[in-house]
């Protein structure tokens, strides 16, 4: 039975990277919380002035406020799609996405997991790295791939062809809606179910149909944990993020899960921010 000393003892070292990272990458939050604001209130804020760790948000945030002062909001914007791929080579996406497989990876390895979920694969990122590390185990469990849009799910195709020792199967599900038939035939317990900037677009809800279906959970959104709501936050809910306040999110963790902790929340404590990124659960 897992429990939170030996899931500790188990991802000691990978806490000890990650909250290292968040800690020196995220020490200037409260410049960028300024900055945020002065966007919010119609105010000229200088790129250079904006740390490095959140030239993303401000980016974003900037092309978001300009969108809605035209009424042109566009997803598939050629500026917006060079954001998200400068995202993707971010280092805090890349070192999410290592940190989020390898939990899962360890957790299923302790459990005797026999199913890996993931949740809304998106442009594949985090699927490849998945993938990838699975595909260097003996007896990898058979990974499930869940995307709000059954097309996106075609990326998946792709990465699967490359990996045929992999027993990989591909699910619509959105998950603001009960774990679909198909998704339940396709998952022999004890499951794991990963994901990465799902919920905080899907919002509190959704965390019951995920819990439906996990034994395990590693969530990586952007989690309110002080409840304390920042410009950028008000920014973000313009395009659908909304903040997942951790009162909110309590409760429902604790009907379906026995235990559950903040993975990254040392750095919070350090930092005096609001938010952390990283959330473990299991019944």
């Amino acid at each position: 039975m897992l429990t939170k000393k030996k899931v500790m003892h188990e991802l000691a070292g990978l806490e000890k990277k990650y909250a290292d990272f968040i800690i020196e990458r995220f020490s200037g939050w409260r410049l960028w919380a300024e900055a945020a604001q002065n966007l919010l209130d119609g105010k000229d804020v200088e790129e250079d002035t904006i740390p490095p760790a959140f030239l993303f948000g401000f980016k974003l945030a900037r092309e978001v406020l300009q969108m809605e002062a035209t009424g042109e909001w566009d997803w598939s914007s050629p500026v917006l799609g060079k954001i998200f791929e400068e995202m993707a080579r971010d280092p805090l996406y890349l070192m999410t996405g290592d940190i989020i497989t390898e939990i899962s990876l360890r957790l299923a390895d302790v459990a005797g997991v026999k199913t890996l979920v993931e949740v809304g694969a998106g442009r594949g990122h985090l699927t490849a790295i998945m993938f990838e590390k699975a595909g260097r185990q003996e007896k990898p469990p058979t990974i499930v791939i869940t995307d709000a849009d059954a097309d996106t799910l075609q990326t998946v195709e792709k990465l699967k062809k490359k990996y045929q020792g992999l027993a990989v199967e591909m699910v619509p599900w959105n998950i603001r809606e009960a774990a679909p038939e198909r998704l339940k035939e396709n998952i022999t317990p004890p499951c794991l179910v990963y994901e990465r900037a799902s919920l905080i677009y899907a919002g509190t809800q959704a965390l019951p149909n995920i819990a439906e279906v996990a034994d395990i959970a590693v969530l990586s959104d952007s989690f309110n944990y002080t409840g304390d709501i920042y410009a950028y936050d008000r920014i973000m809910e313009k395009i659908g993020a909304r903040p997942l306040l951790y009162r909110d999110l309590a409760p429902l963790l604790k009907q379906r899960f026995r235990e559950h902790f903040m993975f990254d929340q040392r750095a919070q404590q350090v930092l005096g921010m609001a938010n952390t990124s990283m959330l473990v659960a299991y019944t």
